[in-house]
């Protein structure tokens, strides 16, 4: 889904101004200076998991005291609660809670006040350092909320509350939470909701791609556990001693094969009764192979598998393409979407927590190389329109690369069509400054090829200019 990275651009304000171009420009180069420090490429690697097995990809945006940049934090699907959509797909909801567990150490460190207090309260069982404390934040458009769930003795609330701690008793529940107190509430300062929830497209309510493979699997696993028994009975098979007609008998030497002791039976057979495991048992286990990958749109081949009628690469092409290439498109234009919404937010939260801070970023290569300067509280005045898409969503890197090489041949794109839709090159504009130095450079080594040839320069000059490179000094 995000092996090809989705391509961004912050359209100007004014068309046509040198002064707006400048500023899309510098505030492209933010973005992508903001997808290095977050280390973009990793979190969609994990964001893309949890949309197709979650169905959800919470994402919040903070503010980093220590960066002094807005930090994306992928949240878990499975304690993120949005406040309930009022349009479908809606990635922006007014309020969020989310919960997730931080080790009473941490909370020790970063609220020392507060441990002594919880801490004292705990006379039986004492907090370990490992122990996991609950935390759970709620996010809106106007402020933020930390608290934490506890167990236990529930703390003196008094005393906490002289401390500027709002302490609340809860009633027992499964997790053995006895309390909650409220860490820090502080304004949002972006003044949006820092945290985006895109979902799949379903039906109804949230439901991974994996979700109907689960019964599927279950059924797997009891019919191969059945089979796995019946192949050790058959192989260590069960043994009865038969009486005789006469009646009596008795086993006077039970055998032993490793040591080579013989058995001896007075008075009676010993009968051996082997169960051979079901002919059925297999081709069903098989078939509910097939169904799970079937509901799943998982071919094959992502197996290291390949079907027995599929005998060309471009017929294999074909399979995958028809099972996956539906959902990639699909999540593809998801993700794009929310990168939107997240870079907007991003924007809001360099305006409003860092506004004032001079800030400085490089930039390595292009027509804008160097230390760029800037002010967020002048750089995101009024927030941009930043577009994100995947030109050709549904397609994987290697098929886009080849279709635009095929629509450039055709001459239906120009180059600079194609290196902008082109995942491998980052700045188009670079490399057609690139291109072009490229081609006067060969028509300056043809030009001296033809003037040495026709003795216009001398052969010192050219042995000069050979020394010249190969000692690197021009």
């Amino acid at each position: 889904v995000v092996s090809v990275p989705a391509a961004k651009e912050v359209f100007p304000l004014k068309t046509g101004n040198k002064a707006a171009t400048k500023v899309a420009r510098v505030q492209t180069h933010c973005l992508n200076e903001w997808d290095d420090q977050n280390h973009m490429e990793l979190i969609d690697g994990r964001r893309a998991r949890f949309l197709t097995a979650y169905a959800e990809a919470p994402m919040v945006i903070r503010p980093d005291r220590i960066s002094r940049i807005p930090k994306w934090e992928l949240l878990s699907p499975l304690g993120t609660y949005p406040s309930p959509q009022v349009v479908f797909d809606d990635m922006r909801p007014a309020n969020v809670i989310n919960t997730y567990m931080r080790t009473y150490s941490w909370l020790k460190a970063r609220y020392p006040q507060l441990d002594s207090v919880i801490s004292n309260s705990q006379q039986k069982n004492r907090y370990k350092p490992d122990d996991f404390f609950e935390m759970i934040e709620y996010n809106d458009e106007e402020v933020t909320v930390l608290g934490i769930l506890g167990g236990g003795a529930v703390p003196p609330l008094a005393l906490l509350a002289e401390m500027g701690f709002v302490c609340i008793p809860l009633p027992i529940n499964a997790y053995n939470q006895t309390f909650a107190i409220e860490l820090e509430r502080s304004p949002n300062l972006a003044e949006v909701t820092t945290v985006i929830v895109p979902g799949r497209i379903t039906l109804g309510g949230p439901k991974g791609m994996a979700d109907d493979m689960v019964g599927i699997f279950q059924m797997q696993a009891k019919m191969l556990a059945l089979h796995v028994n019946a192949v050790a009975r058959a192989i260590y098979p069960e043994q009865w001693f038969v009486e005789a007609p006469t009646g009596g008998g008795e086993v006077v030497t039970v055998a032993d094969g490793l040591k080579g002791i013989m058995g001896h039976v007075k008075g009676g057979t010993i009968e051996q009764l082997g169960m051979q495991p079901g002919v059925q048992t297999m081709g069903m286990i098989n078939a509910l192979e097939r169904n799970s990958r079937i509901s799943g749109s998982a071919p094959a081949d992502y197996g290291g598998e390949s079907p027995t009628n599929v005998r060309t690469a471009q017929r294999g092409l074909d399979v995958a393409s028809g099972a996956i290439d539906f959902y990639i498109q699909e999540h593809q234009n998801i993700i794009a979407r929310a990168k939107q919404h997240e870079y907007e937010i991003a924007a809001a939260v360099d305006k409003g927590y860092f506004k004032k801070d001079p800030k400085s970023f490089y930039i390595p290569k292009g027509k804008d190389q160097g230390y760029v300067d800037y002010v967020p509280g002048t750089l995101w005045d009024t927030l941009p329109k930043i577009s994100v898409k995947y030109y050709y969503a549904g397609m994987d890197i290697s098929s886009v690369t080849v279709m635009l090489g095929q629509k450039l041949g055709e001459g239906t794109i120009s180059v600079e069509t194609a290196m902008k839709h082109d995942p491998y090159v980052q700045d188009y504009e670079l490399e057609l400054g690139q291109i072009m130095s490229d081609k006067v450079r060969d028509a300056l080594v043809a030009g001296l090829q033809q003037q040495v040839q026709s003795g216009q320069v001398q052969l010192v000059d050219v042995a000069t200019l050979q020394l010249l490179l190969d000692s690197g000094e021009y």
